[in-house]
């Protein structure tokens, strides 16, 4: 192993501990806990090697954008399909809530605003992308097959995630509503967007 190829390795180790320590302070404290002197503190760095690592907060939030955006796009990805696209549509937006639940430190992140100043660069929105292929694949499944009204598939695809992140921001937020009635509620707006998808079109 060459020195160049040495020390690539040794930043992207150091890169990948300080990330995960930015993950930990996310996780117990929120992102007002998670600054560049509490990550060099954790790993006895100094503020220095971190910014440089980085480039400063934008990439520290850029990371974890990334991080958010990969945790919840596998867990979406990890359905199995069964080539029953009403029974895949339940699937998928089942398991996108339950990502959503499971990463719910980093959801705010990634669709809100909860940092001051911070707005995803265009480089980690194009690497962020993707994940919410395998919504969009059974929606296109559904509507090749005939089990879905022929749409614009872009449009329908946007439109269903809007109405699985409101539901899943309302669930996670709860200061609205309440936890009580969550699954009841998700559920419901499963069987409102099937039926939806499901019907004849109609002129307006």
């Amino acid at each position: 192993m060459g020195v160049r190829e040495r020390k690539e390795r040794e930043r992207a180790a150091a890169r990948q501990a300080a990330l995960e320590v930015a993950v930990r302070l996310l996780e117990a404290g929120g992102p007002q806990a998670v600054t560049v002197r509490a990550i060099a503190q954790e790993l006895e760095y100094s503020t220095t090697v971190v910014y440089t690592l980085f480039g400063g907060m934008q990439g520290v939030w850029d990371a974890l954008y990334l991080e958010g955006m990969r945790r919840l796009g596998e867990g979406v990805a990890a359905v199995p399909r069964s080539g029953d696209a009403p029974h895949d549509l339940r699937a998928v937006c089942r398991a996108y809530r339950r990502a959503a639940a499971d990463s719910a430190a980093f959801y705010p992140l990634l669709f809100a605003r909860p940092v001051p100043g911070y707005r995803p660069s265009d480089e980690a929105i194009a690497g962020g992308q993707g994940g919410l292929a395998p919504l969009v694949r059974v929606l296109a499944a559904g509507i090749q097959d005939g089990s879905f009204v022929s749409a614009d598939l872009a449009l329908t695809a946007e439109t269903v995630w809007a109405a699985l992140h409101g539901a899943v921001s309302l669930e996670l937020d709860r200061r609205v509503l309440g936890p009580e009635h969550a699954e009841a509620r998700f559920e419901r707006l499963l069987e409102l967007l099937l039926r939806g998808l499901r019907a004849e079109t109609t002129a307006s």
